[in-house]
């Protein structure tokens, strides 16, 4: 078995900083002379940037959006300049 081989789970642990003291030491010591090691860990990085990315979470329906968008419209077209209305406005002055 090559060297960097037996270390394929824990460069996945490495990459989600899950690894502490020995072990962590261990993994850097070995990515520092395994260049094979040191691209698995860069394509484990980017998958996981990647993957963070793709979790923005649920989408509110788009007659929501709808809805929120058209009550903003409404609050700034009836109100002056500068002066705070609508329901936001009541909150911030305290009424």
């Amino acid at each position: 078995m090559a060297a960097h081989e037996q270390f394929a789970d824990d460069l996945a642990l490495y990459a989600l900083d899950a690894l502490d003291g020995t072990q962590k030491a261990v993994i850097e010591e070995h990515v520092r002379t395994c260049a094979a090691c040191r691209r698995e860990l860069e394509t484990l990085r980017g998958d996981m940037s990647l993957l963070a990315l793709s979790t923005a979470g649920p989408h509110p329906p788009q007659r929501s959006r709808d809805r929120l968008m058209s009550a903003i419209a409404a609050e700034k077209a009836g109100r002056g300049a500068g002066a705070r209305g609508g329901e936001f406005g009541r909150l911030v002055r305290g009424v």
